[in-house]
């Protein structure tokens, strides 16, 4: 048997991130073969999970993503487990879209009919968990879904009646209570959490075994039993293991990934994508200044260069070796990080760093958050066959001057607002906007006829 739970909460700031990756840690050190996965386009929690449990985490996010990948995706990491562990986005209902809740967490569970962990944060009252959870079960509507209960940050609570009016008014079950204590604690920074420090894994093990002694994993795993013929759900959505028998393209080509602590924002259905599509993926680092040779498609994605803008500005092989790339009509995608890195310069707090001016921008770092959320981005160059793509931005930095022309229109999903940026150099195409290559599948633009 196999058990399958969203982990989830009323709203942001609940703790879902700590307790999400504390409860992995716990299972994994009880031999569980355990497979994540995050809600939404978020890439810190999803590296946080991935330390957690050993293996890459898969996004499920139905604004970027068609229906069919994330199942696809969702039933291929849980054939290969024994448990599905779901980080939820926000809270249980946040989305862009505050009537239909598309691509929210709890949109995510109806579609896979995930059961539901809501970990609410203690309040001193009986009544309120059991309203809180009467009010969800209505928005829910006509799901049947398995909701089990965690309290979190509780302060001497030990009250029985509160696990008997769940039961009495709601179809929930208390399944635990967590004492306020601050070693669920995870150090944050400007875009989210922190997972790079040399003690994290000793404290990643803190954690969960602060969780076992507050919380019974077998009951909690008996409750979220999934219900549902795996292999049979995997074969519906074409999710067998890779095998050179099946219809995967022989890798003949190399797809070059900068991967280092300054870029490391991937979705791992992206990764698997390119493999399909034919690509062996290999890994460079701009930090050690690494060339980039051999390749017949460089991506280079999201991450931390701000961090790293003194080594960056350094890095003189790799920057020169992906100019004579460009030169010779690579394609080369480029993500915010990805997109800092090929500028002309980062500015930080006035000071300067050169970047690899192969876009003729400048960035400037700020100190609050310049753009967060889904966009539509409309690209005004005739080499792309698709005009319009859908993305998320997620960002400290803005372009500071540009003296080339910047190709993307850019606007944010529900809202009225639209800027411009992105840049082209041949084959080499670079913006502030993260793609998910299950509903945009930008790098086959960048490799087209279109160019020649």
């Amino acid at each position: 048997m196999k058990s399958a739970f969203i982990i989830t909460a009323p709203h942001s700031g609940c703790g879902k991130t700590t307790f999400a990756v504390s409860i992995v840690r716990a299972l994994v050190k009880r031999d569980k073969k355990v497979q994540t996965y995050k809600v939404g386009p978020d890439y810190i929690d999803t590296s946080l999970l991935s330390k957690a449990c050993g293996k890459d985490t898969y996004n499920l996010d139905r604004v970027l993503m068609k229906e069919e990948d994330i199942k696809k995706y969702f039933f291929k990491g849980l054939m290969q487990n024994d448990i599905a562990v779901v980080e939820g986005v926000m809270g249980l209902f946040d989305s862009y879209d505050t009537i239909n809740f598309i691509g929210s967490s709890a949109h995510i569970s109806k579609m896979l009919n995930l059961p539901i962990l809501l970990l609410i944060n203690y309040v001193p009252s009986l009544t309120y968990f059991t309203a809180l959870i009467k009010g969800i079960e209505m928005l829910m509507k006509n799901y049947d879904c398995k909701i089990g209960v965690i309290i979190n940050k509780a302060k001497n609570l030990k009250d029985e009646r509160i696990s008997q009016s769940l039961a009495h008014h709601t179809g929930a079950k208390l399944l635990g209570v967590i004492p306020e204590d601050n070693r669920l604690f995870i150090q944050k920074r400007h875009l989210g959490l922190i997972n790079d420090d040399e003690n994290f894994e000793d404290h990643l093990d803190a954690m969960a075994e602060f969780i076992e002694d507050n919380i019974v994993l077998e009951e909690l795993l008996n409750f979220f039993i999934y219900d549902i013929d795996i292999n049979s759900a995997s074969l519906d959505f074409k999710c067998q293991p890779r095998s050179k028998d099946l219809s995967f393209k022989s890798s003949s080509k190399i797809c070059l990934i900068a991967r280092d602590k300054a870029f490391s924002f991937y979705y791992k259905n992206n990764l698997d994508i390119l493999e399909e599509e034919g690509y062996s993926l290999q890994y460079f680092s701009p930090l050690s200044n690494e060339p980039v040779k051999e390749a017949h498609f460089i991506y280079i994605g999201g991450g931390y260069p701000e961090l790293y803008a003194h080594l960056l500005s350094k890095s003189f092989e790799t920057k020169e070796t992906l100019i004579k790339a460009v030169k010779e009509g690579l394609p080369i995608l480029a993500e915010c990080g990805g997109f800092i890195y090929l500028s002309k310069s980062l500015w930080i707090d006035s000071q300067n760093f050169p970047m690899g001016g192969i876009f003729d921008v400048d960035i400037e770092f700020c100190n609050t958050l310049q753009r967060l959320g889904y966009v539509k981005i409309s690209i005004n160059d005739p080499r792309f066959s698709e005009k319009t793509y859908i993305g998320h931005q997620f960002r400290y930095s803005k372009i500071r001057q540009n003296r080339e022309p910047l190709i993307c229109k850019v606007k944010l999903l529900g809202k009225a607002e639209s800027f411009h940026d992105g840049c082209l150099q041949r084959r080499c195409f670079g913006s502030f906007t993260h793609f998910n290559f299950s509903g945009a599948k930008i790098f086959r633009d960048l490799k087209g006829e279109n160019y020649e």
